[in-house]
C-alpha cells in the first residue's frame, strides 16, 4: 500500500509539472464548430411519380438553398389533408397546395400565400377529362354507368372543378357513374385510363405537359375544365416574418436572378412555369384572362376545339360557396 501511495503522489506531481510547463491559454483553447442553420422543409403531395416529383421540386429547392444560404428539404405528404396537418404541426414550413385544397383546408389557420406561378402566360390553367382514344368513350354522355377516376377530394383539376362542370351539365356523379375511384395521383389516373382500369378520369393539363407527349396520341380529350387558378405556395405566419419575406422575394425574382434562371428554364420545360407573382397580381390577372382557353392548347390534342366545359370564371373565393356535386361527401389536388 505504501508503494502505491508513493506512486500516486509521483504521478500527480509529474502531471502538475507538465501543466506548469505549458502555455496557460492552452488549457482554455476550444474548437469552435459552427452548426448549419436548420433546414426549411417544403411539403407537397405525390401528384407525380417520385422521380418526376423530385425533378419538378429540385430547381426551386436548390435555388432557395443557394439564395438564403441554408438547406431546403422536400417532404411528401400522403394527401392534402395530411399536408395541412404537417404545416400546422410545423413538420413542413412551406406547402404547395392546389387552389381548391388551400381554400377548403385553411379555415382560421394563420396561413398566407407567398406566390403563385405564371404558366404559359396565365395565372390559371385548364384541366381535362380524358379517356382512351381506341375505346368506346367519345363524349361525356358515354360515361353513364362507367368507372370514373378522380385524383383527390381536395384536388382542383382532379375533383372540385370537374364536379362544377358536371353539375352545369346536369350530371350527378353519384348516380351517373357506375363506380368512382380516387387514385391520389394524376399519373395513376392517366396510366389507369391507358391500361383500361378506368373508363375516364379528371386530371390536370396533361395536354400541354411535355412529360406526356408519348401518351397524348393514345388519349381522347372529352372536355376542358377551368379556368383554375394556379397552385399557391403557402406558408404559416408562425415562420418568422424575415424568413417569409426572404423566400417570397427570392421566388418573385427567380426568373431574373443568375442563381435561378436555369431553374426557371427547367420549370418552363416541365410545366410551363415562366415566373412567380404575388397574390395581388394573380387576382388582377384573373380579372382580365377570361374563361376561354388558348386555341394552341387544344390544337396540341386534336387540332379541333374541345366541347365547351361551361365552367365559371376562375375566382379566388372559397370553393365551399359553390354548389359542386360531391361524390365523396366533401369537395375539392392539383
Amino acid at each position: 500500500m505504501k508503494w502505491f501511495i508513493l506512486f500516486l503522489l509521483g504521478a500527480l506531481l509529474l502531471t502538475g509539472l507538465v501543466l506548469l510547463s505549458q502555455d496557460p491559454l492552452d488549457t482554455l483553447r476550444m474548437t469552435l464548430i459552427v452548426e448549419q442553420r436548420p433546414p426549411i422543409v417544403l411539403g407537397v403531395i405525390p401528384y407525380l411519380s417520385p422521380d418526376d416529383l423530385r425533378n419538378e421540386m429540385n430547381p426551386i429547392l436548390n435555388y432557395l438553398a443557394a439564395k438564403l444560404n441554408r438547406p431546403f428539404r422536400l417532404n411528401v405528404a400522403a394527401d392534402y389533408e395530411d399536408l395541412a396537418r404537417m404545416l400546422e404541426l410545423k413538420i413542413v414550413h412551406l406547402a404547395w397546395f392546389s387552389h381548391a385544397s388551400f381554400q377548403l383546408l385553411r379555415g382560421n389557420r394563420p396561413w398566407e400565400v407567398l406566390v403563385r406561378p405564371v404558366q404559359r402566360g396565365r395565372a390559371s390553367y385548364f384541366g381535362r377529362i380524358i379517356a382512351r382514344k381506341d375505346g368506346p368513350i367519345k363524349a361525356i354522355e358515354d360515361l353513364n354507368g362507367k368507372t370514373f377516376a378522380f385524383v383527390d377530394r381536395y384536388s382542383g383539376s382532379g375533383f372540385y372543378f370537374p364536379n362544377l362542370m358536371f353539375k352545369e351539365r346536369g350530371i350527378d356523379p353519384l348516380t351517373f357513374f357506375g363506380k368512382i375511384v380516387f387514385t391520389h395521383s394524376h399519373d395513376a389516373s392517366i396510366d389507369g385510363v391507358l391500361n383500361g382500369l378506368y373508363d375516364a378520369a379528371a386530371v390536370f393539363a396533361v395536354n400541354v405537359n411535355p412529360r406526356y407527349l408519348d401518351k397524348i396520341p393514345h388519349l381522347t380529350f372529352l372536355a376542358a375544365v377551368g379556368p383554375i387558378p394556379t397552385d399557391p405556395l403557402v406558408v404559416s405566419r408562425d415562420l418568422p416574418e424575415p424568413v417569409r419575406r426572404q423566400i417570397r422575394d427570392a421566388m418573385l425574382t427567380m426568373h431574373e436572378d443568375p442563381l435561378g434562371r436555369e431553374g426557371i428554364k427547367e420549370l418552363n420545360i416541365l410545366r410551363g412555369t415562366e415566373r412567380f407573382i404575388t397574390e395581388e397580381e394573380v387576382q388582377a390577372r384573373l380579372l382580365t384572362e377570361g374563361v376561354e382557353e388558348p386555341p394552341a392548347n387544344r390544337a396540341i390534342e386534336t387540332g379541333q376545339p374541345l366541347p365547351d366545359a361551361g365552367s365559371a370564371p376562375a375566382r379566388l373565393t372559397d370553393p365551399r360557396q359553390g354548389n359542386a356535386t360531391d361524390p365523396a361527401g366533401a369537395g375539392g389536388n392539383r
